[in-house]
């Protein structure tokens, strides 16, 4: 998004597609209630417009809601060059959460599923036998031996591979 410096008034990058369904869910949210009353408080106001545009990425061109034409902006503008630099701000941004959100699916592992094992221990666990694999080919003895760990926790992991493989 952009910020043209007038209260309320932001730009996004989307696409022309993208701007229509965010101006069909617009959502605005107080920040100073969300803090006070919790997620609970974000409101929809439909008199509260939030002025968007999309900028198409493969021709550039910039669709304005309510416009059936987008505008052209010559190719060696800067307000040209700011929008694609707002856009690939965007990108950057939202590629790397969509990698952070991999990376926490990915630290998700199959102790997760095992009944007793909450964070603590599956770190623990990870910790102390340096992988799933080395979990899973652990002995009950060796489970049983590792730092905060329960013989009868150590049972229900054995189990739970011995009866996955």
């Amino acid at each position: 998004t952009m910020d043209d410096g007038r209260p309320g008034n932001t730009q996004s990058t989307l696409g022309h597609g993208m701007e229509t369904s965010c101006i069909q869910a617009q959502v605005i949210t107080n920040d100073a209630s969300l803090t006070q009353n919790g997620p609970s408080s974000i409101v929809h106001r439909p008199s509260s417009r939030i002025p968007v545009c999309g900028l198409a990425k493969r021709f550039e061109h910039l669709f304005v809601p309510g416009e059936p034409d987008p505008v052209i902006l010559p190719r060696t503008s800067q307000a040209l060059y700011l929008v694609q630099r707002i856009r690939d701000e965007a990108h950057r941004f939202a590629n790397a959460y969509r990698v952070t959100l991999q990376a926490k699916k990915q630290t998700a592992s199959a102790l997760d599923l095992i009944p007793g094992i909450g964070p603590t221990r599956r770190k623990a666990l990870i910790k102390h036998f340096g992988s799933i694999d080395k979990v899973r080919s652990a002995s009950l003895e060796e489970l049983a031996s590792a730092p905060k760990m329960n013989r009868r926790t150590a049972d229900e992991v054995h189990a739970y591979f011995n009866a996955a493989t």
